[in-house]
């Protein structure tokens, strides 16, 4: 009998042991690398103290609640198939113009490991995800309307949208930091123009395009003017050049067409004297008679 004690002691004991850890590790939770955790006793309140990434095992009556200190994208979008959401969750934007648009927007935030206390004493047991559904995302429609309040509608879908994306994530950080979430940067991305604003975005594309064409074609027609100045200045300078040339050559025609006619009229003979104007000539008996024999 007392072997049968003794062993149903230990039997009990080991399974007392394995039902514990058991208990244990169903019990215990994970501070995933990228984030920062504390405990919150039932009793006690908030432990002033911050885990780094590593297994805890939580008391009986405590609560872990853990915070990224890596960088989180909270995706507020009209794709069902992305965002925290899962559904369209796009953020309506009211710009100057007063239309209201809805654009799907990215907030990139953390938590620093030295407001972690910060962020519990302002959200209490909410965790993370939960503070992004409710917190971050009622922050950011007041910060987007502030942003929308300064451009139009054209300026935040065009070349404003950069700089709206700053001054909203100006506001988000003012009014975010203080409760311990800091915010590195808020996008705007695509915008979804409602049925009004898309046929002023018509409008104004076909106005820009009709202006685009007009300017195109006065650019043609001032080349088509300039082409036709340089032409008939070409024209022009060809003329004066073809009539110079043609007088000179005419005057060389000329002299050429009197020396062809002097050439045909010679008989090939010599003249015996060559006088000059002006110039005295004597004549002696022999050269008389050489003449008379020569006109016969």
């Amino acid at each position: 009998m007392s072997f049968k004690v003794v062993a149903g002691i230990v039997i009990t004991a080991i399974l007392g042991f394995l039902v514990f850890w058991t208990i244990q590790y169903f019990r215990s939770q994970w501070i995933e690398p990228g984030h920062i955790g504390v405990i919150f006793n039932a009793n006690s309140g908030i432990e002033k103290k911050v885990y780094k990434p590593q297994r805890l095992v939580p008391g009986l009556r405590e609560t872990i609640y853990t915070y990224p200190t890596k960088v989180k994208a909270a995706i507020y979008t009209m794709d069902p198939d992305f965002g925290e959401r899962k559904v369209a969750d796009g953020i309506q934007v009211v710009t100057s113009d007063n239309a209201t648009t809805i654009f799907d927007v990215v907030v990139f935030y953390h938590v620093k490991p030295e407001d972690v206390f910060k962020v519990y004493d302002s959200f209490g047991a909410l965790d993370i995800e939960e503070i992004q559904r409710q917190h971050i995302r009622r922050a950011l429609k007041e910060a987007t309307n502030v942003a929308g309040n300064r451009y139009d509608v054209f300026q935040m879908m065009g070349v404003k949208r950069q700089e709206a994306s700053e001054l909203a994530t100006s506001e988000m950080k003012r009014i975010l930091e203080p409760k311990g979430i800091t915010v590195i940067d808020v996008l705007f991305c695509t915008a979804y123009p409602n049925e009004n604003v898309q046929s002023k975005i018509t409008q104004r594309v076909n106005a820009l395009t009709e202006l685009q064409i007009s300017k195109t074609r006065r650019d043609i027609a001032e080349i088509e003017r300039q082409i036709a100045e340089v032409k008939n200045k070409a024209e022009s300078q060809a003329q004066k050049l073809a009539a110079a040339q043609a007088g000179g050559k005419s005057l060389s025609f000329l002299a050429v067409e009197a020396n062809k006619a002097a050439i045909e009229k010679w008989n090939g003979q010599l003249p015996l004297i060559n006088v000059r104007s002006g110039q005295t000539v004597i004549v002696d008996r022999g050269l008389i008679e050489l003449l008379n024999q020569g006109g016969k």
